[in-house]
């Protein structure tokens, strides 16, 4: 019960946060999808405490996956703030001509 107990508080305290001001839209859908993996393995914890261990482990890689990933992006996010925050149409950031 702790388990879901800290995953409930940890994926509501990142929902609320993706909405708060000052965030992108890619920065905010991220935190917003690490806090539903974490509600949902809060409740799957809290409604079936008897769950095996490897179905607790999956779900609980399922949230360090998407957890990690979003952490990565803001990282990189924070690192190039000069840069654009979102991908050109061939992936990559256009390098500037020479005159």
């Amino acid at each position: 019960m702790v388990i879901a107990a800290w995953a409930l508080v940890t994926g509501f305290a990142a929902v609320i946060l993706a909405f708060r001001a000052g965030k992108t839209a890619s920065e905010r859908s991220l935190l917003a999808l690490a806090g539903l993996v974490s509600i949902a393995l809060g409740v799957v914890l809290a409604i079936r405490p008897d769950v095996g261990a490897v179905t607790l482990a999956q779900v609980y890689g399922l949230l360090s996956i998407v957890s990690g990933i979003s952490t990565l992006v803001m990282i990189a996010n924070l690192r190039h703030p000069e840069r654009p925050r979102y991908l050109t149409d061939a992936g990559v950031t256009p390098r500037p001509t020479a005159v």
